[in-house]
């Protein structure tokens, strides 16, 4: 069996972490410098600059590539609970050119006899036994010194924990995605790698991907992998096994700021049917209409919110503008910084329909002094009173259940009324009878 190995070639001066499996111990962050080996490069840590196997191994769980610009990969950083061990600041052009020329001639001095792309030494001798070996130097890092670990080493698989849980495969043969797999399944494997709760094997000649999960989880936990794969395939972001149709993946601005666009934001949106138990409102979901009709002129919720109170003449301090720009503040906050997918969330609902009432009752009021132009009925697309934003179908529902209350209380009236009557009926008979006495 063969160790897993990283084959992506690294630029000088980008940035790799690594997850050396220690117990709470934090992602290390690596600056990258010319490759000695074919898994070796000379790096620059935080605290000194050495040559550092990036290989998975049995002393490294995990190897993964910053993004251009200084940016983490997604899913580490302290609010995914995986702290990263960094630079204090970015290293400045100045820095990374000096790294360079020191790490150029440490290259020199530990690469005699041994150019990139050849073999290292296999421990067990071997075709490569007489290639030459170097001596390395220590990785030093957080002050504890360990050395370097060899890209040779396979996978242990007395670390796979066997007892909790259960491992369902994840990728693979699509007619057997969610089967589960015991111990000797995975032991039969021709090769065989791990990072954490994930296992990669080969099974006749396809590679499958395993994932452990707590038991009785396996079904859960591919509902999720589906949902997060339904979003990849309309340019979001994987939700990473978040079993959750209301968030959005976090993105920053061109100055690395954590707020994107209104319009931008509510094109990613994607409205997902709920079960009745996960939907408490009545009533056809509305904030999807309204969001994109914002979106669709270009602004945000709180422009366009003070556009709407200066189209209906409302004072700034009024309670119907006071509230309206409150609830669009609230609303853009939640899609723009909070990045929530919220043409899913149950709340914005809530506060979508009060915005509608607000601009409902405006609209009334206006149109009982001046009647509306009827002729947006030709042009397709009605610009209504005001500017106000109203579901079409909020409004046909909210219709038809006046209708239908007005009716009951109709037959209710007419009931009354006729109960009414004839009690007044019998009370005329008896009188006739006692007169006739």
């Amino acid at each position: 069996m063969a160790a897993s190995r990283w084959n992506q070639d690294l630029a000088i001066g980008s940035f790799v972490y690594l997850d050396f499996a220690v117990a709470e111990d934090p992602w290390h962050e690596f600056m990258i410098g010319p490759q000695v080996g074919p898994y070796s490069y000379v790096v620059s840590s935080p605290d000194d600059v050495f040559v550092q196997d990036v290989a998975v191994s049995a002393d490294v769980a995990g190897v993964r590539v910053g993004k251009p610009g200084w940016v983490l990969p997604d899913g580490l950083g302290a609010r995914h609970n995986q702290p990263v061990y960094r630079f204090s600041t970015k290293p400045t052009i100045a820095e990374v050119q000096a790294f360079v020329v020191e790490a150029a001639k440490m290259a020199d001095d530990y690469g005699k006899g041994l150019v990139p792309g050849h073999p290292l030494v296999p421990h067990d001798g071997g075709a490569d036994a007489d290639a030459p070996s170097v001596e390395r130097p220590v990785r030093r890092v957080q002050g504890k010194s360990k050395s370097p670990v060899d890209p040779n080493l396979v996978y242990a698989l007395d670390k796979v924990n066997f007892k909790d849980g259960e491992w369902v495969l994840a990728f693979g043969d699509e007619s057997n995605l969610g089967a589960i797999y015991t111990e000797p399944a995975i032991r039969a494997f021709k090769a065989i790698t791990g990072l954490r709760d994930w296992l990669l094997g080969v099974e006749g000649d396809a590679p499958i991907v395993l994932k452990h999960v707590p038991g009785g989880q396996g079904n859960i936990f591919i509902e999720n992998v589906a949902v997060a794969y339904g979003k990849a395939d309309k340019g979001h972001t994987p939700r990473d096994g978040v079993n959750d149709a209301r968030i959005l993946p976090v993105g920053r601005n061109k100055r690395k700021v954590r707020y994107l666009s209104f319009p931008e934001q509510v094109w990613k949106c994607q409205f997902e049917e709920f079960s009745e138990e996960d939907w408490i409102l009545q009533g056809p979901r509305s904030a999807p209409y309204c969001l994109g009709e914002v979106a669709r002129i270009n602004t945000g919720m709180v422009t366009r919110s003070v556009t709407w109170q200066h189209e209906n003449h409302l004072a700034p301090e009024s309670h119907n503008a006071l509230v309206h720009e409150m609830i669009s503040e609230a609303v853009e906050l939640f899609l723009c910084v909070d990045q929530c997918d919220i043409v899913n969330s149950a709340g914005v609902e809530s506060l979508m329909r009060e915005l509608q009432y607000i601009e409902f009752e405006v609209k009334k009021k206006r149109e009982a002094k001046a009647p509306p132009d009827q002729g947006y009925y030709f042009r397709g697309r009605s610009k209504l009173t005001g500017g106000a934003i109203l579901c079409p179908a909020l409004l046909k529902w909210i219709s038809e259940r006046a209708s239908r209350d007005s009716s009951i209380l109709k037959e209710q009236r007419k009931a009354a009324e006729e109960f009414a009557l004839a009690r007044k009926s019998a009370k005329g008979d008896k009188s006739g009878k006692g007169d006739g006495g």
